[in-house]
């Protein structure tokens, strides 16, 4: 008999799974698409190893020795164009390989369908990672880097990880300072459910094959609203705003439980560098519409791989406060709003729910671009 971990403060990072010796917690989704733990009362012993090691009952000791606040763009501008925002995860992971290191983060499936952990050590393999993802990576592959993180270690391989903050929490929960792991968190808003991904998608590419997709892409620039862009294998490249699509205003309006009581928001860092994008700088003449990340540095682990990232890195130091403007929800948690309600909506429709009103944003956008020629906005 399988009982649901009932935490609503459970963030999914999956550390219990992989910590559990009588393998007596699987992975599961819920009804709106979210993995949760799972636990076999047949087979768990009750040695609360499970608790032990749950970053909802034991938060990681915060890392914060000082923080450096910088301006960052790639100064490849191909690999720009790919990048979220302005390649910071790209530039510093490229220069801890090169240092002989190897480097973790989140890639799409190949049918893009899902998302996964990946450990990376070679440059060309650097690109798999680009791209923001609006998911958590699956279960299953979080699972497995625990293991593979701590062998990489045993080895005395350098390793970078690239991840949410409640997944680099889990990390620094069970390796600690460890002199060979550079942590790196992503500036996050919350994460939707993997369910919400794949109704967009299967209701974009019918019986096609994905060849390619982002929920940010730089066609018209690098900007709040992004274009999700969706390519198929008969060369159909479906466009729209991202916060008018049904994925967007899901993403908006449901979140996993515990993004709503987030513990590391603000100066509750656990990472040893934090990156996201630069939205305060639409602010000043300093804009680049290919797009620029902000970066965040901790302690001096993170120091050092952002010195060694400027090789490929444009990088300015700016005042610590140009982290949060406008990106509040790096600061805070997001309200909890009418997630209830979409919620309800979601688990009876077979797909994203969308507003009346929200369509017809789309529609007039898609009308006026058409008519005078004017860009995503």
């Amino acid at each position: 008999m399988y009982k649901k971990i009932t935490n609503k403060e459970c963030y999914g990072c999956m550390l219990c799974v992989s910590r559990c010796s009588k393998n007596a917690i699987i992975i599961n989704n819920d009804s709106c698409g979210f993995e949760y733990p799972y636990i076999d009362n047949d087979l768990c012993i009750d040695c609360k190893q499970c608790e032990k090691f749950c970053i909802a009952n034991v938060l990681p000791k915060n890392v914060n020795e000082e923080e450096l606040t910088f301006s960052a763009s790639l100064k490849n501008e191909e690999r720009l164009f790919y990048s979220a925002s302005g390649g910071a995860a790209y530039g510093l992971s490229l220069a801890h390989i090169i240092n002989g290191g190897v480097v973790y983060g989140v890639a799409y499936t190949d049918e893009y369908d899902g998302a996964n952990y990946i450990r990376v050590s070679e440059q060309k393999d650097l690109i798999k990672l680009q791209g923001t993802k609006y998911f958590q990576a699956s279960g299953k592959s979080k699972t497995e880097i625990f293991s593979m993180i701590e062998n990489d270690i045993k080895q005395n391989i350098n390793v970078l990880v690239i991840g949410l903050p409640c997944e680099i929490a889990a990390l620094r929960l069970i390796f600690g300072m460890n002199e060979r792991l550079i942590l790196c968190e992503l500036f996050c808003h919350g994460v939707t459910s993997n369910e919400v991904h794949n109704r967009y998608i299967n209701r974009i590419k019918k019986n096609k094959k994905v060849t390619f997709f982002s929920v940010k892409s730089k066609e018209e620039g690098w900007k709040p609203n992004p274009v999700i862009k969706v390519e198929l294998d008969d060369g159909t490249v479906n466009q729209e705003l991202f916060y008018y699509s049904d994925y967007g205003y899901a993403f908006s309006h449901m979140s996993r439980e515990s993004c709503y009581v987030c513990n590391w928001k603000g100066n509750q860092r656990v990472g040893d560098i934090s990156i996201g994008d630069y939205w305060g700088i639409i602010e000043n003449n300093e804009y680049n519409y290919k797009g620029v990340s902000i970066i965040q540095i901790h302690n001096n682990k993170g120091k050092k791989l952002l010195m060694d990232s400027q090789q490929f890195l444009d990088v300015k130091q700016v005042e610590n406060g140009e982290a949060y403007k406008n990106n509040e929800w790096v600061n805070k948690c997001i309200p909890a709003g009418e997630h209830i309600i979409y919620k309800k909506k979601f688990i009876t429709m077979n797909k994203n729910y969308l507003p009346v009103s929200y369509k017809t944003k789309r529609i007039v956008k898609k009308i006026i671009k058409k008519v005078i020629g004017c860009g995503y906005e």
